[in-house]
Protein backbone atom coordinates (compact mmCIF):
# COMPACT_ATOMS: atom_id res chain seq x y z
CA UNK A 1 0.00 0.00 0.00
CA UNK A 2 1.17 3.50 -0.84
CA UNK A 3 -0.08 6.25 1.48
CA UNK A 4 0.25 8.78 -1.35
CA UNK A 5 -1.99 6.72 -3.64
CA UNK A 6 -5.46 8.31 -3.89
CA UNK A 7 -6.99 4.90 -4.51
CA UNK A 8 -6.03 3.77 -0.97
CA UNK A 9 -5.99 7.18 0.80
CA UNK A 10 -8.76 9.58 -0.29
CA UNK A 11 -7.26 12.42 1.81
CA UNK A 12 -4.04 12.49 -0.22
CA UNK A 13 -3.43 15.58 -2.33
CA UNK A 14 -1.48 14.81 -5.43
CA UNK A 15 0.80 17.35 -7.04
CA UNK A 16 -1.00 19.47 -9.59
CA UNK A 17 -4.36 19.15 -7.75
CA UNK A 18 -5.73 22.33 -6.18
CA UNK A 19 -5.98 22.06 -2.39
CA UNK A 20 -9.29 23.47 -1.06
CA UNK A 21 -9.20 25.01 2.38
CA UNK A 22 -12.39 25.49 4.43
CA UNK A 23 -12.38 28.63 6.58
CA UNK A 24 -14.68 30.35 9.05
CA UNK A 25 -14.53 33.61 10.99
CA UNK A 26 -16.83 35.15 13.60
CA UNK A 27 -16.76 38.58 15.24
CA UNK A 28 -19.22 39.40 18.03
CA UNK A 29 -19.77 42.52 20.12
CA UNK A 30 -21.74 42.80 23.37
CA UNK A 31 -23.00 45.75 25.43
CA UNK A 32 -24.81 45.03 28.74
CA UNK A 33 -26.28 47.19 31.51
CA UNK A 34 -28.00 45.83 34.63
CA UNK A 35 -29.74 47.60 37.54
CA UNK A 36 -30.82 45.66 40.65
CA UNK A 37 -32.97 46.95 43.52
CA UNK A 38 -33.68 44.76 46.53
CA UNK A 39 -35.08 45.18 50.02
CA UNK A 40 -38.06 44.83 52.34
CA UNK A 41 -41.34 46.38 51.24
CA UNK A 42 -43.53 45.62 54.27
CA UNK A 43 -43.61 43.84 57.62
CA UNK A 44 -45.92 40.98 58.53
CA UNK A 45 -46.23 39.16 61.85
CA UNK A 46 -44.18 36.34 60.28
CA UNK A 47 -41.37 38.63 59.04
CA UNK A 48 -40.36 41.00 56.26
CA UNK A 49 -41.82 40.73 52.77
CA UNK A 50 -38.81 41.21 50.49
CA UNK A 51 -38.58 42.01 46.80
CA UNK A 52 -35.91 42.12 44.13
CA UNK A 53 -36.40 44.05 40.90
CA UNK A 54 -33.93 43.78 38.03
CA UNK A 55 -33.76 45.68 34.75
CA UNK A 56 -31.36 44.88 31.89
CA UNK A 57 -30.55 46.35 28.51
CA UNK A 58 -28.42 44.24 26.18
CA UNK A 59 -27.19 44.65 22.61
CA UNK A 60 -25.27 42.04 20.63
CA UNK A 61 -24.03 41.84 17.07
CA UNK A 62 -22.47 38.90 15.29
CA UNK A 63 -20.80 38.88 11.91
CA UNK A 64 -19.64 35.59 10.47
CA UNK A 65 -18.38 34.22 7.21
CA UNK A 66 -17.43 30.77 6.07
CA UNK A 67 -16.05 29.20 2.93
CA UNK A 68 -16.72 25.50 2.49
CA UNK A 69 -15.69 23.86 -0.77
CA UNK A 70 -15.61 27.31 -2.44
CA UNK A 71 -19.17 28.14 -1.27
CA UNK A 72 -19.14 31.37 0.73
CA UNK A 73 -21.74 32.21 3.37
CA UNK A 74 -21.99 35.55 5.21
CA UNK A 75 -24.19 36.41 8.19
CA UNK A 76 -24.73 39.74 9.92
CA UNK A 77 -27.17 39.64 12.87
CA UNK A 78 -28.01 41.88 15.80
CA UNK A 79 -30.25 41.58 18.84
CA UNK A 80 -31.33 44.13 21.41
CA UNK A 81 -33.12 43.00 24.54
CA UNK A 82 -34.93 44.77 27.35
CA UNK A 83 -35.51 42.58 30.40
CA UNK A 84 -37.53 43.20 33.58
CA UNK A 85 -37.49 40.64 36.41
CA UNK A 86 -39.20 40.66 39.77
CA UNK A 87 -39.26 38.40 42.80
CA UNK A 88 -41.35 38.55 45.97
CA UNK A 89 -40.59 36.54 49.14
CA UNK A 90 -43.46 36.29 51.63
CA UNK A 91 -42.79 34.62 55.01
CA UNK A 92 -45.63 32.29 56.02
CA UNK A 93 -44.22 30.90 59.28
CA UNK A 94 -41.40 32.13 61.48
CA UNK A 95 -39.40 29.62 63.59
CA UNK A 96 -39.57 31.65 66.82
CA UNK A 97 -43.32 32.27 66.55
CA UNK A 98 -45.23 30.51 69.37
CA UNK A 99 -48.03 29.48 66.98
CA UNK A 100 -45.55 27.87 64.55
CA UNK A 101 -46.17 24.30 65.84
CA UNK A 102 -42.45 23.52 65.33
CA UNK A 103 -42.62 23.91 61.56
CA UNK A 104 -39.62 26.23 61.27
CA UNK A 105 -39.36 29.00 58.68
CA UNK A 106 -41.64 28.68 55.66
CA UNK A 107 -41.47 31.25 52.84
CA UNK A 108 -43.50 31.61 49.64
CA UNK A 109 -41.68 32.93 46.57
CA UNK A 110 -43.36 34.46 43.51
CA UNK A 111 -41.33 35.57 40.49
CA UNK A 112 -41.73 36.68 36.92
CA UNK A 113 -39.90 38.21 34.00
CA UNK A 114 -40.51 39.77 30.60
CA UNK A 115 -37.75 39.65 27.98
CA UNK A 116 -38.43 41.83 24.93
CA UNK A 117 -36.11 40.67 22.12
CA UNK A 118 -35.82 42.78 18.98
CA UNK A 119 -35.93 39.73 16.71
CA UNK A 120 -38.43 37.50 18.60
CA UNK A 121 -40.76 39.79 20.54
CA UNK A 122 -41.82 39.34 24.16
CA UNK A 123 -40.92 36.18 26.10
CA UNK A 124 -42.45 35.50 29.51
CA UNK A 125 -41.24 33.64 32.58
CA UNK A 126 -43.11 33.05 35.82
CA UNK A 127 -42.60 30.85 38.81
CA UNK A 128 -43.42 30.13 42.41
CA UNK A 129 -42.02 28.07 45.20
CA UNK A 130 -41.74 27.29 48.88
CA UNK A 131 -38.63 27.39 51.03
CA UNK A 132 -38.70 25.45 54.28
CA UNK A 133 -35.90 25.93 56.76
CA UNK A 134 -36.34 23.29 59.45
CA UNK A 135 -33.04 24.10 61.19
CA UNK A 136 -30.35 26.73 60.79
CA UNK A 137 -28.32 24.63 58.32
CA UNK A 138 -31.11 22.58 56.76
CA UNK A 139 -33.19 24.13 53.99
CA UNK A 140 -35.51 22.58 51.37
CA UNK A 141 -36.68 24.39 48.26
CA UNK A 142 -39.56 23.36 46.02
CA UNK A 143 -40.09 25.51 42.94
CA UNK A 144 -41.87 25.57 39.59
CA UNK A 145 -40.89 27.70 36.60
CA UNK A 146 -42.59 28.21 33.22
CA UNK A 147 -40.32 29.86 30.69
CA UNK A 148 -40.49 30.96 27.04
CA UNK A 149 -37.18 30.77 25.19
CA UNK A 150 -35.58 31.82 21.93
CA UNK A 151 -32.40 30.55 20.29
CA UNK A 152 -29.28 32.53 21.06
CA UNK A 153 -27.94 34.82 18.37
CA UNK A 154 -24.83 32.62 18.16
CA UNK A 155 -27.04 29.66 17.26
CA UNK A 156 -28.56 31.70 14.45
CA UNK A 157 -25.42 33.38 13.15
CA UNK A 158 -22.35 31.22 13.63
CA UNK A 159 -20.76 30.02 10.41
CA UNK A 160 -21.48 26.54 9.16
CA UNK A 161 -18.59 24.17 9.71
CA UNK A 162 -18.44 20.69 8.21
CA UNK A 163 -16.07 17.98 9.35
CA UNK A 164 -16.05 14.82 7.29
CA UNK A 165 -16.70 11.48 9.00
CA UNK A 166 -17.92 13.04 12.27
CA UNK A 167 -21.33 12.28 13.78
CA UNK A 168 -23.68 15.15 14.52
CA UNK A 169 -26.28 14.73 17.26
Amino acid sequence: LDSDDQATNPYTVSLGTEFLQDTSKTVSNDINTTVVMTGPIMDLETGEVRTTLTGEINARTIESESSIENTETRTDLSRESFIMRGSLDIPLFYAEDEENWGIGDLTLNLNGAVDDLSDFGALYTYGYGLTWQARERLRFIISVTEEDGAPGISQLGNPREVTDNVRVY
